[in-house]
């Protein structure tokens, strides 16, 4: 699992509905762009403000959010499963020459 960032601004006067509103709005957008990256959410999202202004408007404040994620198409390299004989003879049989076997 991997701690990913996003951020967002927000200006300094707004409520914390709005606040709230807008992290869900951003929040869905970072799920999402992960999601097409091959990750998934693993953990509820979070926010906090980040103290300082904002870098495009300092009427702004930067906040963060954070979500914990793991890759969906993580594939393990090499390996050995021992199987019985009889699930050995059924795999060959579907999956043809896709089954290796070592003796």
């Amino acid at each position: 699992m991997s701690l990913i960032r996003a951020v967002f601004d927000e200006p300094k006067d707004c409520s914390n509905e709005l606040l709230k509103q807008e992290f869900r709005r951003h929040g869905r957008k970072f799920v999402d762009a992960m999601d097409k990256k091959g990750w998934l959410l693993t953990t509820p999202l979070d926010f906090h403000i980040d103290f300082g202004a904002s870098r495009s408007d300092k009427a702004k404040n930067h906040y963060v959010i954070t979500g914990d994620f793991r890759p969906v198409n993580h594939k393990d390299q090499g390996g050995v499963i021992e199987l019985p004989d009889r699930i050995v003879r059924k795999l060959i049989k579907k999956h043809g020459n896709k089954i290796r076997v070592l003796s």
